[in-house]
């Protein structure tokens, strides 16, 4: 399976739900970080990130766990320190 944010077909570690919500709360957005691979920027509109945001804080990915790359993972770790 790939990488839930970037879609690197290598997902290397794995984010509880919990800390994943705890990541965005202090700042992560993979908008942002650009992280958002080209075949899908495309897709995206000015409410995406916020969107995704709500999504990954209360709604279908606030229970989920993610499956990240290291790229996804060590930005993660950069924004919540």
């Amino acid at each position: 399976m790939p990488c839930d944010i970037c879609s690197d077909p290598c997902p290397q570690s794995g984010l509880s739900a919990k800390s994943m919500r705890h990541a965005v709360q202090m700042g992560f957005d993979p908008f942002a970080a650009g992280l958002i691979p080209d075949k899908l920027a495309r897709l995206v509109n000015p409410d995406s990130a916020a969107d995704w945001k709500q999504q990954t804080l209360h709604g279908l990915f606030s229970d989920r766990d993610w499956k990240l790359c290291r790229a996804c993972w060590n930005k993660i770790k950069e924004s919540a320190t």
